[in-house]
């Protein structure tokens, strides 16, 4: 699909990097294209993650450190035991090994998907638990003057131990 000349400046390019996203760099061919490509030459699904809708039940088994570093993104469990996960470059074994270590409890079943569909869906999760982060650190402090609140007026002053009061 791509002509040799094209072909040898994206190879030249890629260096010690990945070929498809070189691909994608120079324009020469699209990411869902290579997402694609890539499924058929190892021989994995192709998955469309943005129509998916991962489970946060999913996402929640793998740091999200893990996930950018490896552009990959769980999205469901099956049977209890194997964990779905899309990827964006199935020849990466080191972020695959790494996945594996992060979800040990469960067997990995490895998809294909866009690389820029991943990176967007795991930068949206990340930003969602940063929230959620930031909001219960709130919560919490909200709770300690709460609680300060409290003991300032349950302070024995022998006052309040009086009929009337009582």
């Amino acid at each position: 699909l791509v002509p040799p000349d094209r072909l040898a400046v994206a190879r030249g390019r890629a260096g010690q990097g990945s070929l498809a996203q070189a691909l994608i760099d120079e324009g020469l061919a699209d990411s869902e294209a290579v997402a694609r490509a890539l499924a058929e030459r190892y021989r994995l699904p192709y998955v469309d993650i943005l129509s998916e809708r991962p489970s946060p039940d999913a996402i929640e088994q793998v740091p999200v450190a893990v996930l950018q570093r490896a552009a990959a993104l769980p999205f469901r469990i099956d049977d209890g035991n194997v964990l779905r996960v899309a990827i964006a470059d199935p020849g990466d074994i080191g972020a695959i090994d790494e996945l594996r270590l992060a979800a040990a409890r469960f067997q990995l079943d490895l998809c294909v998907a866009p690389r820029e569909d991943i990176l967007s869906e795991v930068t949206r999760v990340a930003r969602a638990k940063e929230a959620l982060g930031a909001r219960s650190s709130v919560l919490e402090e909200l709770e300690i003057v709460d609680d300060d609140e409290v003991d300032d007026l349950e302070v024995e002053d022998g006052i309040s131990d009086g009929p009337l009061v009582r």
